[in-house]
């Protein structure tokens, strides 16, 4: 029995079928049922569906390559507060994108850096106009420009 691997037992007979090592194990028609524990060191191909039922999925990869474009999150949640806390986390980094069902929002907890956000300010409380661009025909409003045009106004005034 040297380099032979017990795998499961024959729902007939009752005894113990042999795989040698290196060959390929079809299941497809095992009847095998209740597997407690599954290991193998090399590639595993499922052709059909795969469920995976229980409270933690771990997979360690590189890289994870879905062909899907679309990953729900939180499937099955009844409304917005039952998804509440749901999003993404890289460990290490201490980075989240995470959904927060009182504000109906997602949150980072980084900032977030993009050639171009499209859609509406709403608060701009932590910048001043020195943060925001100007053109030759483009200027923002400052106390030190109303003084100025003020000035230049008094000027013309008293010119006349």
């Amino acid at each position: 029995m040297a380099n032979r691997f017990p795998l499961i037992v024959d729902p007939v007979s009752q005894e113990i079928k042999e795989l040698p090592a290196g060959d390929n194990l079809d299941l497809s028609l095992s009847n095998l049922v209740n597997v407690v524990d599954l290991t193998t060191s090399g590639d595993v191909t499922i052709g059909g569906d795969l469920t995976v039922e229980g409270a933690l999925t771990t997979l360690s990869t590189n890289d994870l390559v879905v062909e899907d474009k679309n990953i729900v999150i939180a499937d099955g949640a009844a409304d917005a507060a039952a998804a509440d806390g749901a999003g993404l986390t890289i460990d290490g980094a201490n980075a989240t994108i995470t959904y927060v069902a009182a504000d109906d929002r997602l949150v980072f907890n980084k900032d977030i850096e993009a050639s171009t956000l499209v859609g509406q300010v709403s608060d701009i409380s932590n910048h001043d106009t020195s943060d925001l661009s100007e053109t030759a025909t483009e200027r923002y409003f400052t106390p030190t420009r109303e003084q100025e045009l003020i000035n230049q106004a008094i000027a013309f005034a008293v010119a006349l």
